[in-house]
């Protein structure tokens, strides 16, 4: 298949802008679609094997997409090598449930990437899918991922936030030159590569990390061998809580909510320091 995903895209490459050309082979036809109203003008994509979507191309002057989870009545299931490779004015994007597969360099080098919303159908991400993304600083990867690549998050230097659900192993170079203040880990994690979060001691760090599992699985676990001054929180009860938006607890997301958010701006603007639940505490 991944023959056959290298070809598609090598096509891809001579096309124009709304050109329709089919490619015929032994065991597959691959459609380039021209304009379509169901999908977003800035993507362009392909059908593969007359089965599924492989989202191929960007217009690199959109700033936020939601990626249709079918086009032409067949399922988007991937999103193809450098499909989004240095977009640089790309600040937002949702992939729909469906996708199993974001691959190589997908959205490397896009440096206003901030919101990316993964689905739960996920079952891979290739190596370097979100490299470079310096403008990220939170991501949530779904119990559904089953394999990553190498160095997905290498120099993401504003990741802060990273809360892995899924995947059996933690590969080399994944978070190098990144600077995590919370790492959420599952009791399914049985392998963390040595360089996981750097090639060497000055390039990475994590302040806390929050094991879902005991000490003693954790020392099974190993790596983590240049991190020092980590702090390791053992057990799901130790998690911390993300407060919801519903600020007074009231059961409703309404003005009164927005009121206290801008309260507590006002606050910091003007000096005041700590977070929210400190502000609302006082």
């Amino acid at each position: 298949m991944k023959k056959i995903m290298a070809g598609v895209l090598a096509a891809a490459m001579v096309m124009g802008a709304g050109t329709a050309t089919t490619f015929t082979g032994a065991d597959t036809v691959i459609t380039a679609n021209a304009e379509n109203e169901e999908v977003p003008s800035s993507i362009k994509y392909l059908t593969v094997l007359g089965e599924y979507i492989s989202i191929t191309d960007f217009d690199d002057s959109v700033k936020e997409l939601v990626i249709p989870s079918e086009i032409d009545g067949l399922p988007v299931k991937a999103i193809g090598s450098t499909a989004f490779q240095n977009c640089s004015t790309l600040e937002s994007i949702v992939i729909p449930e469906g996708v199993t597969g974001i691959y190589a360099a997908t959205f490397s080098g896009c440096t206003s990437l901030k919101n990316v919303t993964l689905p739960s159908t996920l079952k891979e991400i290739s190596y370097d899918a979100f490299k470079n993304c310096i403008s990220l600083e939170e991501i949530e990867i779904p119990a559904s991922l089953t394999d990553i690549g190498t160095a997905v998050f290498a120099n993401c230097t504003n990741l802060r936030t990273v809360k892995i659900k899924g995947i059996p192993t933690i590969p080399t170079r994944m978070f190098e030159n990144c600077n995590l203040e919370a790492l959420y880990l599952p009791k399914s994690v049985t392998n963390i590569s040595e360089n996981a979060f750097s090639s060497n001691v000055s390039n990475g760090s994590v302040q806390d990390i929050y094991y879902e599992g005991s000490p003693e699985q954790w020392n099974v676990i190993g790596g983590i061998k240049y991190l020092k001054d980590v702090n390791i929180h053992y057990g799901a009860e130790n998690l911390p809580v993300r407060r919801t938006a519903d600020l007074n607890t009231d059961g409703v997301l309404d003005a009164s909510d927005a009121s206290i958010i801008l309260a507590y701006y006002a606050y910091t603007m003007t000096g005041g320091t700590g977070t929210i639940e400190e502000f609302l505490a006082e």
